[in-house]
């Protein structure tokens, strides 16, 4: 059974292709925001020249939720459509490494990228792939399978995002672009044999060791990492993130009151202000 790219966009939500550049399914994105955002802001409005408290505010508050479900259950339900019908169609699925985190920090893109959701559609991959048994690899995140063809593989040193066609100047390959994006991630997956730690399936260039894996294929940890038990001494110990968000407000507490009583009256009154509700704390302990 042969390895299937999937690309993910914008306008074209998925497109899947085989290795030979061979589409076998391409789904529009429905931008369930997008279509109904002129009702939502209108809802908004009204909402809004409601009086607090009120009867007609409670209402309003109602329509818009109603609105907002609507536009969760639309996206919801598509997600569910395109990954069960991938699921069970094809067994080996390859998807790109997108930092949709990251990516919400454009302005710009932000509302579109939030509207497609990239996240949860791999996340119902990841779990739904283990159902029948199949595979899916999660592709380096730094790999251009968009500025490469997938006949002769030159890379191509720019590709403006407008330019829907990919033309190679050096066999003359002339395709879709999201078409030959998910052409390239089919065999990339064959030419890796990483483990990775969410999928179950193969990942290159990735921190942590031997892949991005921190458990074994059947899901338990792995020998070095020593479970829950190891995990509840470790918090019992002080958690890291805990002691520096203590170490922090120690410090913020401390310059705060420096400000106000000069050094020799904080000395003086041990670290505390009035009432008790600011003291000082012990890094090493976690304790006041």
């Amino acid at each position: 059974m042969r390895h299937v790219g999937v690309d993910r966009g914008l306008r074209q939500f998925a497109v899947a292709a085989t290795a030979d550049g061979i589409e076998v399914g391409r789904w529009p994105a429905p931008r369930p925001l997008a279509r109904r955002l002129q009702r939502v802001r209108r809802h908004s409005r009204a909402m809004s020249r409601k009086k607090r408290g009120s009867s007609n505010r409670a209402k309003a508050v109602r329509r818009l939720a109603r609105e907002h479900v609507r536009i969760a259950d639309v996206r919801r339900t598509f997600l569910h459509q395109v990954s069960s019908h991938l699921v069970k169609t094809h067994g080996k699925l390859v998807i790109e490494d997108l930092e949709a985190a990251n990516l919400l920090n454009n302005r710009r893109l932000a509302r579109a990228l939030g509207d497609v959701a990239w996240g949860t559609f791999a996340r119902q991959l990841a779990y739904k792939v283990r159902w029948p048994g199949g595979e899916l690899v999660v592709c380096d995140r730094w790999f251009p399978s968009t500025r490469t063809c997938h006949l002769c593989g030159t890379v191509k040193r720019h590709l403006k995002v407008e330019e829907r066609t990919f033309r190679c100047q050096r066999c003359g390959n002339s395709c879709d672009r999201d078409q030959n994006a998910a052409a390239n991630l089919a065999p990339w997956a064959e030419r890796s044999d990483t483990p990775d730690r969410q999928a179950d399936g193969q990942v290159n260039n990735v921190p942590g060791g031997n892949g991005a894996s921190h458990r074994l294929a059947d899901g338990g940890p792995v020998p070095d990492e020593g479970g829950t038990e190891a995990q509840a001494t470790a918090g019992a110990k002080g958690h890291p993130r805990r002691m520096a968000s203590v170490t922090i407000a120690a410090s913020t507490c401390f310059n705060r009151n420096r400000s106000r009583r000069s050094g020799s009256a904080w000395r003086a009154g041990g670290g505390r202000r009035s009432g008790g509700r600011c003291r000082t704390w012990s890094a090493s302990t976690g304790t006041g």
